[in-house]
């Protein structure tokens, strides 16, 4: 294993493999990855050929970080008092963190934290760790997304998306996410709540599920642990950030109408740390994925009680 923590197909922990080496965590046979180009031209030609459109279920990619606007250096010097600020917002830098793994899980318990819990992402974690005590940022960043049963009948589930750091994640030094990142690492769960932002982008959806989206709120950037109870779980080499849809009932309604629409959707999502001080500016998207026509039922992975893959 080389010493930034990346691994061979063999060393992904996994008995049966990884179904594609590029996403040793993509568990699911149905998810697959488009390269963002090819998926943009496809895209189009999916609006009138239903071939095309088949072919795309169940996609995701890595979109460019360029496509959202975070904010610049300047931002914070032109001052608050409600003023639209947007002309001071910049197209990010590439993120330093790659996609290699997406997953839905269900499971019959309520987890805290994925990492130690789920058997394969636990095994991959463990042979990829490379010992660099002194690194600002960790090998891997785990986001997911807890949703709970109704009333507490039936079963949990998450969304997982693993993100790895880059090879040439920084070719130039970037001060600015250093002291975000310090700052964010150093903080308790409190503080970093006030930090980690996200952001989405309905890319195409049935104009039904972008008015509900609107009228909840929109594609505005959130403070996602001021709006969702978030916890953080920090391990040798990862990061893992847990946010329970279920704690919110204006995210859980969002929520719903995307589970309900989610094979009509075409939805970017990122994750940033907020640049609350000159020092942390401009901000830089850390994590990204775009999802594609994705059916729940198609991709689930389900786990028996000790996290370990139940078919």
């Amino acid at each position: 294993m080389s010493s930034n923590g990346r691994s061979s197909s063999r060393e992904a922990g996994s008995a049966r493999g990884p179904l594609d080496p590029r996403f040793p965590l993509t568990l699911s046979s149905k998810h697959h990855f488009v390269e963002f180009e090819r998926l943009e031209s496809e895209l189009q030609k999916a609006q009138d050929d239903p071939v095309v459109k088949a072919s795309l279920k169940n996609a995701f990619t890595d979109p460019p970080s360029s496509l959202f606007q975070v904010r610049g250096p300047d931002y914070l010097r032109a001052g608050g008092g409600g003023k639209n600020l947007t002309h001071l917002k910049v197209p990010s830098k590439e993120s330093p963190y790659e996609l290699v793994g997406v997953n839905m899980f269900r499971t019959g318990r309520r987890m805290k934290h994925v990492a130690e819990e789920i058997g394969e992402i636990k095994r991959f974690l463990q042979s990829n760790f490379a010992d660099e005590p002194d690194a600002v940022f960790p090998q891997f960043i785990l986001i997911n997304w807890l949703m709970s049963p109704l009333f507490g009948w039936g079963k949990s589930h998450i969304v997982q998306h693993v993100f790895r750091l880059r090879d040439n994640a920084f070719t130039e030094r970037d001060d600015a996410l250093i002291a975000a990142f310090k700052r964010f690492r150093a903080g308790s769960d409190s503080e970093r709540n006030h930090q980690l932002k996200y952001m989405f982008r309905i890319v195409d959806a049935p104009s039904t599920v972008k008015n509900a989206i609107s009228y909840m709120g929109g594609e505005r950037p959130v403070l996602i642990g001021k709006a969702l109870t978030t916890h953080y779980n920090f391990g040798r080499n990862y990061v893992e950030i847990n946010s329970d849809v279920s704690s919110s009932k204006i995210a859980s309604a969002i929520n719903g109408t995307i589970l309900k629409n989610v094979e009509t959707l075409v939805m970017d999502c990122s994750w940033l740390l907020e640049g609350q001080k000159d020092e942390e500016l401009p901000e830089r998207i850390l994590t990204k994925i775009r999802w594609v026509w994705n059916s729940a039922d198609d991709v689930v992975v389900s786990l028996d009680d000790d996290g370990e893959r139940d078919d």
